[in-house]
């Protein structure tokens, strides 16, 4: 979901290394994210310093226009707008995935979730005056992304998208990642799979839904409509 923001996607197209080392590039976001969440808050910060040092060279211009965001539009990695996006979608894609395969989380354990996950969130540079208070506030911020336009896929995010489901990785054969495209397809919300170059069938939408042990005793509080998550229920009822 991240590169579903046209500057994140320029950005990454402009600056990752994704696509000539694609395991360097996967090992080193999951340890740096593993060590800042899990270890001692000293260790996670002089990582996550480390992180923001990378950043601040990561800025450039708007290839094309994509949506609202014309060419030539300047983009830098620090813009707290873009930060609280990039740190959005970690947050709403953990809890996602936890409640597909493990349990449905009461609205107070997400709440939780949330609310600890801004503390790594400030140590990466989002801003205290851009966070939301809590985590029906945050489901909002969500849905009034999609709302609101901020969200557009261009060149740079189809290009990404195709090299992360058919990496340079010659000993892992292309097949062999077609369920995780599948699943992945799957988890996104409606609206974005079409801009991505995806055609979904309702069939396709009943396998990927049975291909999670838990998923039907799941997101109750998204299948009841729970007031505060439209973002979440819409999650769920469109993949």
């Amino acid at each position: 979901m991240q590169i579903a923001h046209p500057m994140v996607a320029q950005g990454v197209a402009d600056h990752s290394d994704f696509r000539e080392r694609p395991l360097d590039r996967l090992f080193r976001t999951l340890f740096s994210i593993i060590q800042i969440v899990f270890a001692e808050r000293e260790v996670a910060q002089q990582v996550a310093a480390r992180v923001r040092t990378v950043h601040r060279s990561v800025t450039g211009e708007m290839g094309e226009t994509v949506g609202s965001f014309e060419q030539k539009r300047r983009y830098f990695a620090e813009n707290p707008v873009l930060l609280m996006w990039v740190f959005a979608t970690l947050v709403d894609t953990s809890i996602v995935i936890y409640e597909l395969l493990f349990q449905q989380l009461s609205d107070a354990e997400k709440d939780q979730f949330y609310r600890e996950s801004c503390i790594w969130g400030g140590w990466l540079g989002v801003s205290a005056d851009v966070l939301p208070a809590d985590y029906p506030a945050f489901c909002n911020y969500l849905q009034s992304m999609a709302d609101t336009g901020q969200l557009a896929v261009g060149v740079a995010g189809r290009e990404i998208c195709e090299s992360i489901f058919r990496p340079n990785i010659r000993w892992i054969p292309n097949i062999a990642l077609a369920p995780v495209k599948f699943l992945t397809i799957g988890m996104l919300p409606k609206s974005l799979r079409p801009a991505f170059g995806f055609d979904w069938s309702e069939r396709q939408e009943n396998a990927s839904a049975g291909s999670f042990p838990l998923f039907d005793g799941c997101c109750a509080s998204r299948r009841n409509g729970c007031g505060h998550c439209r973002w979440l229920k819409i999650r769920r009822e469109t993949r």
